[in-house]
């Protein structure tokens, strides 16, 4: 049977609860992990966004948002509903975040020769990444 709209964003709004709960307790291991051996700094980075770019032939270059539900922030694509960030979860294993920084990186490239006109169209894909730094809460007193 066809799936109803609302019921394939219901669905996508459950993945995606799954996906950062599964991101945060990953985080949080790995803080720990770095915590218990006696690492000072710890550096998280995390995917923040994708998008994919394509050429379509006698059409254009489009670019797509890879995430769909997540089109205007996480809060509105889970209606509300609350859902542990990994940073959270790092800050929760002892650790305080004193740097965020993003970068973006291109993951694909696509061009073709426009149609019926001279030059090229190009399309690229790729991702925008945090880069998370943290200090151990009790540095102060190592």
């Amino acid at each position: 049977m066809f799936k109803s709209k609302e019921r394939k964003a219901q669905e996508a709004r459950e993945r995606l609860v799954k996906e950062s709960r599964a991101a945060g307790e990953a985080a949080a291991r790995d803080a720990k992990n770095a915590y218990d051996a006696g690492e000072t700094v710890f550096q998280y980075m995390s995917v923040i966004s994708s998008a994919r770019g394509e050429v379509v032939p006698m059409a254009g270059a489009f670019t797509t948002d890879e995430r769909g539900p997540t089109k205007g922030g996480l809060g509105k694509a889970l209606g509300g509903r609350y859902v542990p960030t990994p940073i959270g979860a790092i800050e929760r294993e002892g650790w305080t975040l004193i740097d965020a920084g993003y970068v973006y990186r291109q993951t694909h490239a696509e061009s073709r020769d426009k149609f019926l006109a001279s030059g090229q169209e190009e399309a690229y894909s790729g991702q925008i990444l945090g880069v998370f730094t943290f200090r151990r809460a009790d540095a102060s007193t190592m």
